[in-house]
């Protein structure tokens, strides 16, 4: 019985040496030979023709450029010498420069009233600054729903029919009292020696007077004469 007893012991005791030896308490026990630090990677230099003057990481001076006096590091971009290679190329090179994030100005900001407030933030300022573009690009989506501001003066606001909305104020030409629209039959060639005015076909023009067989019209910012028998009166 005591065998039996002393047998069952010196399993248990083996058992829980081999656990330890798998799984080591933190601070204590002998541990294992762990994997040796990888050695320092130096630099990896090749020759580079320096357009601008760049220093030299050993003797700061500058290297000459257009020429190839110097070598230039891949990883690191470190430019030296080539006599002053030797005292620098035992050393640890940085590695490659990690690039800041920028933010391209060009699109919109989302606002937290647009893209939603989470619980228990601060409401958000009225005096905060809103990206221009963003601005501009609201205010057309509301023109072209004709649901645009109020402020705008009456001359780029129009009626077609029962639709009513904005359009640019220079597609337009105002007719006063005693003048008379007329439109082109055919496609007239001007002359500007002569003063006519050259117009397409089916143009539409303002007449303001008449001389001999010639019609003095305007269309847009352009004026002249133009043959009666080319215009029809609308």
């Amino acid at each position: 019985m005591q065998r039996l007893k002393r047998s069952l012991s010196l399993r248990t005791l083996l058992r829980s040496k081999s656990v330890e030896s798998l799984f080591p308490r933190p601070g204590g026990g002998a541990q294992g030979p762990g994997t040796p630090p990888s050695p320092p990677r130096p630099h990896g230099f090749q020759q580079y023709v320096f357009k601008k003057h760049c220093p030299c990481e050993l003797c700061r001076q500058l290297i000459a450029g257009n020429s190839r006096q110097g070598l230039r590091c891949k990883a690191c971009k470190a430019g030296v010498h080539l006599w002053c290679s030797e005292g620098i190329s035992h050393q640890r090179c940085p590695g490659k420069t990690a690039t800041s994030f920028c933010r391209n100005f060009s699109s919109p900001l989302l606002l937290p009233e647009q893209g939603g407030s989470a619980q228990g933030s601060t409401p958000p300022d009225p005096s905060a600054r809103v990206d221009p573009v963003y601005e501009a690009l609201r205010f057309g989506t509301s023109l072209a729903h004709g649901t645009g501001p109020t402020e705008l003066p009456p001359s780029t606001q129009g009626k077609v029919g029962d639709r009513l909305g904005f359009f640019p104020a220079n597609f337009v030409q105002r007719v006063r009292p005693g003048e008379s629209v007329w439109r082109s039959c055919r496609a007239v060639q001007g002359d500007r020696e002569q003063g006519r005015m050259s117009l397409r076909e089916n143009q539409i023009c303002v007449g303001v007077g008449r001389t001999q067989g010639l019609i003095r019209v305007t269309s847009g910012r352009k004026r002249g004469l133009v043959p009666a028998e080319a215009l029809t009166e609308i």
